[in-house]
């Protein structure tokens, strides 16, 4: 695996882990309705498709009992979040996945770090509007299953792509339309990750598969660090999130539109 793919992957996994609803977000003052469950901890099941050159899938997971300590500001609509060493995670037991072309039902179990990883290249397991299905059998986490259908499948236009990145300045992208006429269209995510920090910046859903451009605004990649080089992902998205007892659960599926590129920060 290219360490580009696996540290990406692993940083958005965490963003997911803190982002909006994560118990870590929430108002430690805030009242509580006396039958309400409060969520003290996440997790993330990630499934991620790069068909880009030699197609690459990957599927992580994490669960921690107490979700990792992130700060989150909003620039210009973009959202830059820097987090703590994530806790050591805990275990959901084995995880049962399934898809179409999946010829059974697929297990995977955490390694020794904790977490669950898997990749597999040359194959593209999951097309646009697959049905995934995930289910834990519990452990410290309790058992839960969720399901959602993988993201859209979309091309970066690579002529547009930045050789570097200017902070203070706007940078303008531009997506292709997806591979067959009438195909769903997801909202994505544009990453920027520089160790534990990720800055990200969500588009909308575009209303018809024609080519269009998106804007990152300048104010946003301002809070980039020239001192080291910074990663750009793109992937369109699709997220289902469910409770375990008082774990919040995130599975997130992402179709990459470009392999990760790292740039230097001026």
């Amino acid at each position: 695996m290219s360490l580009l793919h696996s540290s990406s992957l692993s940083a958005l996994c965490l963003l997911v882990a803190c982002g909006s609803g994560s118990p870590m977000q929430s108002d430690p003052d805030a009242m509580h309705p006396a039958d309400a469950t409060i969520l003290v901890g996440s997790g993330t099941v990630s499934f991620l498709d790069d068909p880009t050159g030699t197609p690459l899938n990957e599927i992580g997971a994490a669960f921690y009992a107490h979700a990792p300590h992130c700060a989150q500001e909003t620039i210009s609509g973009c959202t830059y979040t820097t987090c703590d060493a994530a806790p050591a995670p805990v275990s959901a037991g084995t995880l049962t996945m399934h898809w179409p072309s999946a010829s059974g039902d697929q297990h995977l179990d955490p390694g020794p770090d904790g977490t669950y990883t898997f990749e597999l290249t040359g194959l593209e397991l999951w097309q646009a509007g697959d049905e995934l299905t995930v289910s834990a059998a519990g452990s410290a986490v309790p058992a839960f299953e969720a399901k959602l259908a993988f993201a859209s499948h979309f091309d970066v236009i690579t002529d547009a792509l930045p050789q570097q990145l200017v902070r203070g300045g706007d940078l303008t992208i531009g997506a292709g339309e997806p591979g067959l006429p009438g195909d769903r269209l997801d909202p994505s995510v544009v990453s920027f990750v520089q160790g534990s920090s990720v800055l990200s910046c969500a588009f909308p859903a575009p209303s018809t598969p024609a080519s269009l451009g998106y804007i990152v605004p300048g104010a946003a990649l301002a809070k980039l660090s020239t001192s080291s080089q910074a990663t750009m992902t793109w992937v369109s998205t699709t997220t289902a999130t469910v409770d375990a007892g008082d774990y919040a659960i995130s599975v997130v599926a992402m179709h990459a539109g470009m392999s990760p590129l790292a740039l230097d920060v001026y």
